[in-house]
């Protein structure tokens, strides 16, 4: 291993260790003017403890997310934009932030529920067996829609 990749991991080891990691969220491609590449936020949190927390619009109860990540790949959303980017637009944020406050909140409206191709809440343990990778893609259960579909019936449309 490279003494780049090294120092990368452990980086990523110590942020996993200490808890630090909230949540790992794959954007959709093209949604920035300078690279078409699929982009990738990390949340950081130094408290991931249940907390109530008071607010104008009323009291927000956290629920422990200790040795929890969420992991979310927006990659299938977004809309076209001035012909070649993607942007986000207010029913995706809406799903998105919906997600986020029922897996962050003990109180929300909605439970959370992982969902296919969408999100995941991983456990540390998960994410120490799997070499302290923060893709996404190892965590978050994609369907193989091709093995769903049989041979005569994908004939029958073609």
């Amino acid at each position: 291993m490279s003494a780049l990749k090294q120092a990368l991991y452990e980086i990523r080891k110590r942020l996993i260790e200490n808890d630090m990691v909230e949540a790992i969220v794959i954007l959709p491609r093209s949604m920035f003017y300078t690279t078409d590449i699929s982009v990738t936020a990390w949340v950081l949190n130094r408290s991931k403890k249940a907390r109530t927390e008071s607010r104008p619009t009323g009291d927000v109860t956290y629920r422990d997310r200790s040795d929890e990540i969420l992991f979310m790949d927006l990659r299938q959303m977004g809309h076209p934009y001035e012909k070649k980017y993607i942007e986000l637009n207010d029913d995706d944020r809406a799903i998105i932030v919906d997600r986020f406050k029922s897996w962050r909140f003990s109180d929300y409206a909605t439970p959370y529920k992982d969902v296919p191709e969408f999100c995941y809440s991983a456990k540390k343990k998960e994410v120490v067996e799997k070499d302290y990778s923060l893709v996404p893609s190892r965590y978050i259960e994609f369907v193989n829609r091709d093995e769903s579909t049989g041979y005569e019936e994908k004939m029958a449309q073609l």
